[in-house]
């Protein structure tokens, strides 16, 4: 864990626990959906993460130049792109292209927590769960950019499934 992770754990473990007891699993989904508290850790790790990571700027400006576009849904905002590491940072990812795809936030979202996967040979697959709610809008097969590592495909899908 990088310095400074343990902080953004108990804030968040903070706004977590002002969630009411016991809830179902619905419920509780509800109540999260439904309030700002998804919105309020994102911006607490997004603060985070420009403090902690100074190169994140630089790598986000690079790999959506050289992108374009979302890897997935083809997207070109901007405003909605992040630049997704493949290898991630906190196991020693690289802050280059080669290590990055331009996502929309939502599908960004979706690979660093394991429900979409993406092969070296750019297969897609999407947990059950993703499957229900993105199916129809995600493609079984994307053209991996030419100035991916490879090497950090295949590490990702051989050791990485989610947070």
């Amino acid at each position: 864990m990088h310095r400074g992770d343990s902080e953004l754990n108990a804030e968040i473990s903070e706004i977590l626990a002002e969630l009411p007891k016991g809830e179902t699993l619905q419920e509780a989904t509800e109540h999260i959906q439904n309030s700002d508290i998804a919105s309020e850790i994102e911006r607490k790790r997004v603060s985070h993460f420009k403090t902690a990571r100074p190169n994140q700027a630089r790598f986000r400006k690079e790999v959506l130049l050289a992108c374009k576009r979302c890897v997935i849904t083809n997207v070109t905002m901007p405003e909605v792109l992040e630049a997704a590491h493949i290898k991630p940072y906190k196991y020693n990812g690289e802050d280059t292209i080669a290590n990055g795809f331009a996502m929309r936030m939502d599908i960004h979202l979706l690979f660093d927590t394991g429900h979409l996967r993406i092969s070296e040979n750019g297969e897609v697959r999407l947990s059950t769960r993703a499957r229900m709610d993105y199916g129809a809008a995600i493609p079984p097969q994307i053209a991996v950019p030419d100035f991916t590592d490879i090497r950090f495909l295949r590490w990702r899908w051989e050791n990485f499934n989610g947070i």
